[in-house]
C-alpha cells in the first residue's frame, strides 16, 4: 500500500501541493516571523511555494508579500487587510493592462498604416483620413492609442 503524501494548499496560488515542494513559514510564540525549511520549528505555520512565484506573479513587491505572509500566519483576523492588499494589487495590474492595451492598439494602427502605404505606394491618402475619417475598426483602435 502507498504511503499517503501530505498536502498542504500554498497561501499564495491556493493551490494544494505536496507538502514537501512548500516552505513552511513559521511564527515562533515570541512573534518572530522565519521560513522553516525542515517543517520541525514550533510556532503557527503557513505554507508558499518553493520561490514564492505565485505571490511575485501578480506583481507584488518583496515588502507586500512579507506583509501578505505576516497577515497570512497570523490567522483569519486578517482576511480584510489581505484582500485590500490583493486589491489594490488588482488595480495596480488593470492599470498596467489598460497602458499596454493602449501600445498594443498603436501598434495595431501602425501595421495597418503601412499595410495601406504598401498598397498604396505613398501615404497621402491614408493621410487624408487622419485623424477622423479611418474605417470604423481602426478608427476605434486609433482613438483608443491616442487617448490621454
Amino acid at each position: 500500500m502507498q504511503k499517503k503524501i501530505p498536502m498542504r494548499q500554498c497561501l499564495g496560488c491556493r493551490e494544494m501541493k505536496p507538502k514537501k515542494e512548500l516552505i513552511r513559514v513559521v511564527r515562533s510564540p515570541e512573534g518572530a516571523l522565519s521560513l522553516d525549511f525542515r517543517g520541525k520549528a514550533p510556532g503557527r505555520g503557513a505554507y508558499v511555494c518553493e520561490s514564492i512565484e505565485c505571490l511575485k506573479k501578480a506583481g507584488m513587491e518583496i515588502k507586500d508579500i512579507r506583509q501578505f505572509m505576516d497577515w497570512c500566519v497570523e490567522g483569519a483576523a486578517t482576511y480584510p487587510q489581505r484582500k485590500a492588499l490583493l486589491e489594490e494589487q488588482k488595480a495596480h495590474v488593470e492599470a498596467e493592462i489598460e497602458r499596454l492595451q493602449k501600445s498594443l492598439d498603436m501598434i495595431r494602427f501602425k501595421c495597418w498604416f503601412y499595410e495601406q502605404l504598401m498598397r498604396d505606394g505613398d501615404e497621402a491618402r491614408v493621410r487624408a483620413m487622419l485623424p477622423d475619417h479611418l474605417p470604423a475598426d481602426i478608427q476605434k483602435i486609433y482613438d483608443h492609442a491616442h487617448e490621454t
